[in-house]
């Protein structure tokens, strides 16, 4: 595979991939968390009113009980906060090699400059994986 088509198909790709991942993770993050805390603050205020308004409100009191700690538990399952960080840093990790790579800083200067930037950044690659298959075994280990 030459220079351009590594570039394209596979460092520029999965820059993209974990771009948008990042951000994906981050909207489900923040969104459920705005929920939680909207909901959260909303059960005790509501409470105070629960003898005055009756069943109603101690109905829509509980349910927004549980929209917390539904928000909460999905929060924990998904690990949004988590992947965003991850996916983050992996694509930011990507575009500095390339830039190294570009400027031709050491060890991208020499004669093997594109193997080396190959090698580096299979190898964040493959810590990506490493991470994502360890994070996988232990949500296997909880479940059991």
């Amino acid at each position: 595979m030459d220079e351009q088509t590594y570039m394209k198909d596979r460092v520029d790709d999965q820059i993209k991939w974990m771009e948008g991942k990042a951000a994906s993770n981050q909207r489900t993050y923040k969104n459920l968390r705005a929920i939680s805390l909207v909901a959260s603050i909303m059960v005790p205020l509501l409470s105070g009113f629960a003898e005055k308004f009756g069943v109603s409100l101690t109905i829509t009191v509980g349910i927004l009980g549980a929209v917390v700690a539904v928000c909460q538990g999905l929060l924990a399952l998904n690990r949004n906060h988590e992947n965003w960080t991850e996916y983050r840093l992996t694509a930011e990790a990507l575009v500095r090699e390339k830039f190294f790579y570009a400027t031709k800083i050491a060890p991208y200067n020499g004669k093997d400059g594109f193997g080396f930037f190959v090698e580096n950044v299979e190898k964040i690659l493959s810590n990506e994986n490493q991470k994502w298959l360890k994070t996988r075994m232990e949500a296997d280990k909880t479940e059991k």
